[in-house]
């Protein structure tokens, strides 16, 4: 398998966090995605893959998630796609990415012609270079058609510089406060800007960085659990089955590696039987 990562053109970094190519090898595999709090739009250039119980589909735009789901893929897969920063999708489509939630959309779904315009480009295009150049050209046209929003995604942007310093309990306040504006400001922008609310986006944050943690190999599952703010190791196991489907020993015992570049993808394939440990 091949997997790579692109950065986007210079005006569009703020709003989004890389462009990706996956290539597969010729047998199929199954992977299962586990949010980490980003939109995401992806081609498959080559096949339709099925998303779990989402149906399937070529194009779609993954919406933000706390579920997990499994991702069957045939052989020889071609994709490339786009991994927005958590709060810049809202600056391209013109809806409140709460409507998002939990779903996955094609093109059709969203009734967007210009979407539509896009995948036959991407579907056609002569290589992945071509693909990334088209990429940065409709997500450019679309920044410069609508700046209204700059401002309030500069709110949430200023809030997320202190995610990660703060425990669960306190860093939803503390967010708001960098953001200016009240608890129930906050609340409503968030939800409009990243699809979820704080305190959701927070609890992934946490699982994630634990994941980050585990990787290294150098703590204990209980170490793990009280640096990352979990109450203990049962309340991260808890949270770990809820998000993922796997107890942290999972990952604790199986290849670091697995889901490396993007925590959101673990290979099923290295998955054993080891689901309920």
């Amino acid at each position: 398998m091949i997997f790579q990562l692109f950065t986007p053109a210079a005006p569009l970094r703020p709003y989004i966090h890389a462009y990706h190519y996956l290539k597969g090898g010729e047998t199929p595999i199954v992977q299962r995605l586990v949010s980490n709090g980003c939109m995401g739009l992806n081609f498959c250039r080559n096949q339709s893959i099925r998303f779990g119980d989402y149906g399937t589909m070529a194009t779609c735009l993954g919406g933000p998630r706390t579920d997990y789901f499994d991702v069957a893929t045939g052989g020889g897969l071609e994709m490339v796609g786009v991994e927005f920063q958590p709060y810049g999708a809202r600056m391209f489509f013109d809806m409140p990415m709460s409507d998002l939630f939990n779903l996955l959309l094609t093109p059709s779904d969203l009734n967007d012609a210009d979407l539509k315009v896009l995948e036959e480009q991407v579907m056609t295009a002569d290589s992945v270079t071509t693909c990334f150049r088209i990429f940065d050209a409709f997500f450019i046209r679309r920044l410069r058609a609508d700046k209204r929003r700059e401002y309030n995604r500069q709110r949430i942007a200023a809030a997320f510089h202190t995610v990660g310093q703060q425990r669960e309990s306190t860093a939803v306040g503390d967010m708001a406060q960098a953001a200016c504006l009240s608890t129930k400001q906050f609340n409503r922008l968030f939800a409009d800007f990243v699809g979820m609310t704080p305190k959701r986006y927070l609890r992934l944050h946490r699982f994630h960085d634990a994941l980050r943690r585990m990787k290294t190999g150098r703590l204990s599952l209980v170490e793990t659990a009280w640096q990352s703010g979990y109450y203990d190791q049962a309340h991260m196991t808890r949270e770990f089955k809820d998000l993922s489907g796997f107890a942290p020993s999972f990952y604790e015992q199986g290849d670091r590696s697995a889901c490396d570049p993007f925590s959101w993808m673990v290979w099923k394939a290295q998955m054993g039987n080891r689901e309920g440990a």
